[in-house]
């Protein structure tokens, strides 16, 4: 038995594809950009975003990348998720030693800014059963309205302007589990990313079974034709990459790759790959 755990090891072939989706994720003219990494289960998106996440940090250090890996299913249960999505990118830009404190401040704020949102996420949706006040609700709803507004248009302007201090040419997070969530935490998260879509400096990986996302767009917004939920897709995935389905000639080499690999040493597979006859293996006609 192996385990379905991601791995960095390129068993399928996927070089070729992360060396194109690398140089898509830095493209300034295409930035602010939403790649999708589509496929169904056990089609290897993780790992193929695992081997992508690899290859642009590798340049963090010339080329002004930071990368950062948000597991959407480990916050499934909790109200929080539009925030933690938030708070996680802020966490690693924070993590940062270089900065300045007057960078350090501006972070802070932008988690308070998080925090403001969601606490408009939590009135809308609790209000209506909450209070009976009708003519109260709808003045609530509209100096919240006002708030959201303002703190929306000064998160851009610190966001960005956190980037250009830190040096960051690139911010490119990935978002992983995505379709594991439910319909309402899937839709949350995309209009979290929307967020920061203003920002040209930012990418967005997602990797996700596409049939799951169009369900959770038919389930929140009531949407029934599918052309409509397609549209929604579209409109917040830019480029989707869809893994192209493994033949069963594909699976045999994988299976026998795998039980070769169980004999190897650490980082004898990389040597193998790189150097040996099995370097043929990773390149696509």
């Amino acid at each position: 038995m192996w385990s379905d755990k991601e791995t960095l090891h390129d068993f399928l072939g996927f070089s070729t594809y992360v060396e194109v989706l690398a140089d898509i994720c830095i493209q300034g003219r295409l930035a602010p950009l939403t790649l999708g990494i589509f496929g169904p289960w056990g089609s290897g998106k993780t790992s193929l975003m695992t081997m992508l996440q690899r290859r642009l940090a590798a340049q963090a250090g010339t080329g002004g990348v930071k990368t950062i890996w948000f597991n959407a299913w480990r916050y499934e249960g909790r109200d929080e998720a539009q925030s933690a999505l938030i708070h996680a990118i802020i966490a690693k830009l924070a993590a940062d030693k270089s900065l300045g404190q007057d960078v350090l401040d501006t972070l802070k704020q932008l988690k308070s800014s998080a925090s403001v949102l969601k606490l408009a996420k939590v009135i809308t949706k609790t209000a209506l059963t909450l209070s009976p006040d009708i003519e109260g609700l709808f003045s609530a709803f509209e100096k919240q309205n006002e708030k959201i507004s303002d703190t929306i248009e000064r998160f851009d302007q610190q966001f960005a302007d956190v980037l250009r201090h830190a040096k960051i040419s690139h911010l490119v997070v990935f978002i992983d589990d995505l379709d594991r969530c439910s319909s309402e935490k899937v839709i949350e998260t995309f209009e979290t990313i929307k967020l920061f879509l203003n920002t040209p400096a930012c990418t967005f990986v997602i990797g996700a079974d596409p049939r799951k996302i169009e369900d959770a767009v038919g389930e929140v917004y009531r949407v029934t034709e599918d052309n409509r939920k397609r549209d929604f897709l579209e409109k917040i995935i830019q480029i989707p990459f869809v893994i192209p389905e493994q033949k069963i000639d594909d699976v045999v080499c994988y299976v026998g790759m795998l039980i070769l690999a169980g004999y190897m040493q650490e980082g004898s597979w990389d040597e193998l790959m790189n150097h040996g006859p099995l370097s043929l293996l990773g390149r696509k006609e």
